[in-house]
């Protein structure tokens, strides 16, 4: 596995480069990120494997945020795996107890944007609906009569796109990935701009 793994690493390198390029052409915030901050390693977690199983994914992850994988704010990521599992997914995975309250502070008072930019064509058409995990109660310092709760509600805002092994082995694949982001570049805005 580990050979292939190296045969495969440089081209997974050279995506990462050119996505970081391309986004960083028109935000300064993705202009100086390497794609080795990006990148997640091949080594699956040990407290995980056990006897017998690969030391190694059978994938590859790069998290296109600002500040690079580590970070907790809004970005994207590229999930690439055969047999048509990959993946273009973007916005809060887990933010911090701070940055979810401000961020649902600001859908209060701004929820009709956020709903007007999950509505547009191109969004829907590469995304559909938003996902997230909701919380089971309304949030301290809200109440249930918050205009946008249901947006509110939420402690994750995903957008998800699967790609087959065609669209990800084509040679437009960074293209194909730069037209997801272009659709979701607002609403990716709006989650940071708090």
């Amino acid at each position: 596995a580990r050979g292939l793994y190296d045969e495969i690493w440089e081209n997974v390198q050279e995506i990462a480069a050119a996505l970081i390029s391309n986004i960083g052409k028109t935000d300064a915030d993705y202009a100086d990120l390497e794609p080795k901050e990006c990148l997640f390693r091949i080594y699956r977690d040990a407290r995980r494997i056990k006897d017998g199983d690969p030391i190694y994914k059978n994938n590859f992850g790069m998290a296109i945020w600002p500040g690079g994988k580590k970070s907790t704010l809004p970005g994207y990521y590229l999930h690439i795996q055969s047999g048509n599992k990959s993946f273009f997914w973007g916005g809060v995975y887990w933010p911090t107890n701070e940055e979810l309250f401000n961020l649902r502070s600001y859908i209060k008072t701004h929820g009709k944007e956020y709903k007007k930019l999950v509505s547009k064509p191109a969004f829907k058409k590469y995304f559909g609906e938003v996902e997230w995990k909701a919380s089971i109660r309304v949030p301290a310092w809200f109440n249930a009569y918050d205009p946008f709760l249901e947006i509110i509600m939420k402690k994750q805002h995903l957008m998800y796109s699967p790609l087959s092994d065609k669209e990800l082995t084509s040679v437009d694949i960074v293209q194909r990935c730069m037209e997801r982001i272009k659709a979701s570049k607002e609403w990716i805005d709006f989650l940071t701009t708090w």
